[in-house]
């Protein structure tokens, strides 16, 4: 889904010359991480809250050079948000036109209705987490390996890359998931998670604990 269709429109902004006051009134009712410096229309900078809340000068003019530019522009991607938000730590981004219009925000939990649509999340699963060597690692044969005992795959993407070892994370339909994992192991690849198995030592758990009080009575 492209920015254009979902972002907020009606965003707060204040220039350098905005009453210091005025601005931690505002931050005082909102959870927005950063504040966003416009001037002429065009996005200058964002300023994080932390250094909105200690400012003691009379306005915001003292806080240029604590400023940190980061944007999307309308014609992006959603998802494209994450890095971002991770790399300033942010929950809101600014959004401009081709120009550098300021045209508004995207904030975080727009990011995770995006998210919540994918299959991903939406469909149940399991989690698989592997492991392999180097020189016999390929996400082609782990797939093709999945997909000849009937399993549909979700996701798949590598974790963490060693030296010698690469790890995987999988994400699968719940049927035939053992017959999955039997089938990787031959091939040589190592199982580190399942969450199948979690949700097994539950049940069997659960099951244990009601006979035990069963037994009891």
């Amino acid at each position: 889904m492209l920015v254009d269709e979902i972002f907020t429109r009606n965003t707060q902004n204040f220039a350098w010359d905005s009453p210091i006051d005025t601005v931690k009134n505002y931050i005082s009712y909102e959870v927005d991480s950063h504040i966003f410096i416009v001037e002429n229309g065009q996005l200058i900078t964002c300023v994080s809250r932390e250094n909105v809340v200690n400012q003691t000068s009379s306005n915001l003019a003292s806080l240029q050079d604590a400023g940190e530019l980061f944007f999307l522009n309308t014609s992006h991607q959603v998802l494209d948000a994450i890095p971002l938000m991770s790399e300033f730590h942010s929950n809101i981004v600014p959004i401009i036109d081709e120009e550098g219009t300021f045209m508004g925000s995207l904030m975080a939990r727009d990011v995770l209705d995006e998210l919540a649509m994918f299959p991903v999340f939406r469909e149940p699963c399991v989690l698989l987490i592997l492991s392999g060597t180097n020189l016999n690692f390929s996400l082609s044969e782990i797939t093709q390996i999945v997909e000849a005992e009937n399993v549909k795959i979700f996701a798949l993407q590598i974790s963490r890359i060693a030296e010698t070892e690469i790890e995987v994370m999988i994400k699968i339909s719940l049927r035939n998931v053992q017959n999955a994992v039997d089938a990787l192991q031959r091939f040589g690849y190592t199982l580190l998670y399942s969450s199948h198995l979690d949700r097994r030592k539950e049940t069997f758990k659960n099951r244990l604990d009601f006979v035990q009080k069963y037994l009891e009575i």
